[in-house]
């Protein structure tokens, strides 16, 4: 279900100016239909077609958007033993690994680790503030090298 939680979130963000997330959402719910159980499929295969209308239209249609991000939380609230707020935020964990893959890989498996014992029990409490200090301290560091590479 990871990728319907990435989807999901994906297509909340390219309502808010990240319009280009809306084709990343698209591949997400293409790999969440190779992997789905048989009695989601169908409103996945919903869901991804309304993405693809609104890609086909040269702009996001907020109506598609919304109406497939309706269809995802509905699957994903169908889903047994864990609840929608926990699968979008494994959504948001495993975008933000995406996000920082590239500049800081270990930081990324790190994010990943957390969000598969999310995963594995709904009751772990993520440790959020030290990874958004984290996630500040790397990114100064990063700034303040630029800063010195720049001079």
């Amino acid at each position: 279900m990871k990728h319907i939680s990435q989807a999901y979130i994906l297509l909340k963000e390219s309502l808010q100016t990240y319009s280009d997330h809306v084709e990343l959402a698209d591949q997400h719910l293409q790999k969440a239909l190779e992997c789905a159980p048989n009695d989601k499929k169908d409103e996945i295969r919903q869901a991804r077609e309304l993405v693809r209308a609104s890609m086909e239209e040269g702009n996001p249609s907020v109506w598609h958007i919304r109406r497939a991000e309706l269809i995802l939380r509905k699957v994903l609230g169908s889903m047994p033993g864990v609840s929608p707020d926990r699968w979008i935020a494994m959504g948001h964990l495993a975008e933000a690994a995406d996000e920082c893959v590239t500049d800081f890989p270990e930081f990324a498996n790190e994010i990943r680790e957390e969000r598969l014992r999310l995963l594995d029990n709904p009751s772990y409490d993520v440790p959020f503030l030290r990874l958004i200090s984290k996630a500040r301290a790397l990114l100064e560091a990063k700034k303040q090298q630029n800063n010195e590479g720049k001079q």
